[in-house]
């Protein structure tokens, strides 16, 4: 078990069914949560409306303590400004972690700083067994710390694929995990906002709402961790399909169990059947095992080709991230090798995804929690 902590010894504890937000203040919070901070003329300005009327906008976030105003500073003009941030430690958001055989528990606060983490090992191929750890262990958090009525929302993130909108095919049990209905499950449990998507899905929002991917108009985020996820992200809106699978993008690899893929699955099957039992070491160039790595990583690259040009030519993103547990010495050097096409004639080709290395700790985790703060804000990035 693994816990961090940072949150601070006295917060303000306030009832979340008190808190009725509008459009106008939830956007406020959104610019506010991407810029960390803004004078009172630019949101007026961003927002098309009055100095007036954005000081009317902003008095209940002040009432609620939800924003603070900065000392003051000079503006551009050498007039006193001041700046308005989120204020931290008021809202909470939760993420739910079950994938590569860990539950892992992540708290965070509006602003995005990261506040907790727990991480256990579990068995995925019990599935109640998961969720009652899940739920015991989330109790015990929140009960530590006295956050009950800040949390905003719980996002639980899930290896694997939609049967329905709240039901997953996980594959180290498919039979019972299809049973459950994840979202009612903790819903009931905890009476907040719930939200399941799989790995890949939560981890493209987590991307979208970081200080780069809210830069980008566009992105495919792939997931190279243990197995293979993505999801697309178009001006911060996430593509779900009809049942939550647009971007399964390991449909598109070979089903075959020993054929190559770009994750660490097929990175550590590869090397057991080489007679190498610790992958780690053999990303050594000194090591005696290095070129069966160096063979691997050939495949793999070659595999994520076709894949990349399906990618590309399906949802011509600005950029394509590839992100995942996987190594990123690991990432870097697929990408750096990789080949796709783009949509071309003759001698004419449209414009490729720019390929972006993610380099984010706990993608996957940090994703969930900031699933919770992507429908808390109504996605009006």
């Amino acid at each position: 078990v693994v816990l961090q902590s940072h949150l601070p010894l006295s917060t303000m504890v306030f009832p979340m069914s008190l808190i009725n937000l509008n459009k106008n203040e939830k956007f406020i919070l959104s610019y506010l949560r991407r810029k960390h901070k803004a004078s009172r003329v630019e949101l007026a300005k961003v927002m098309g409306v009055s100095n007036q009327s954005l000081t009317r906008l902003t008095k209940s976030l002040l009432e609620f303590e939800l924003i603070e105003q900065q000392s003051k500073t000079l503006g551009s003009r050498g007039q006193p400004a001041i700046n308005i941030t989120i204020k931290p430690n008021k809202l909470y958001a939760v993420g739910v972690v079950f994938a590569n055989s860990k539950l892992i528990i992540r708290l965070d606060d509006l602003c995005g700083d990261h506040i907790a983490e727990i991480s256990k090992k579990i068995d995925l191929s019990k599935p109640k067994e998961c969720l009652e750890t899940a739920e015991s262990t989330l109790n015990s958090v929140l009960d530590s710390m006295a956050i009950n009525e800040q949390i905003i929302g719980i996002g639980i993130a899930i290896s694997g694929f939609f049967v329905s909108s709240n039901t997953v095919c996980n594959k180290y049990n498919v039979d019972e995990w299809t049973k459950l209905d994840l979202l009612s499950f903790f819903e009931v449990a905890f009476k907040v906002p719930c939200y399941v998507e799989n790995d890949g899905n939560a981890n493209a929002v987590g991307y979208s709402l970081s200080s780069r991917g809210s830069d980008l108009e566009s992105a495919f985020v792939l997931t190279l961790s243990e197995n293979i996820g993505g999801g697309f992200i178009a001006k911060q809106q996430l593509l779900k399909g009809h049942s939550g699978n647009a971007g399964e993008v390991a449909a598109l690899f070979s089903p075959d169990p020993e054929a190559v893929r770009p994750c660490l699955s097929s990175l550590s099957s590869y090397l057991k059947r080489c007679s190498i039992e610790n992958w780690q070491d053999s990303l050594d160039p000194s090591s005696d095992d290095h070129q069966h790595y160096l063979d691997w990583l050939d495949s793999a690259t070659c595999a994520l080709e076709q894949p990349l040009h399906f990618i590309q030519v399906l949802f011509d993103p600005s950029a394509i991230v590839i992100s995942g547990d996987l190594p990123y010495q690991v990432r870097k050097t697929i990408a750096d090798n990789v080949k796709f096409k783009a949509l071309n004639y003759k001698h004419t080709e449209a414009e490729k995804a720019e390929l972006i290395i993610d380099n984010e700790p706990s993608p996957l985790s940090k994703g969930a929690s900031t699933l919770a703060i992507y429908h808390f804000l109504g996605t009006l990035y």
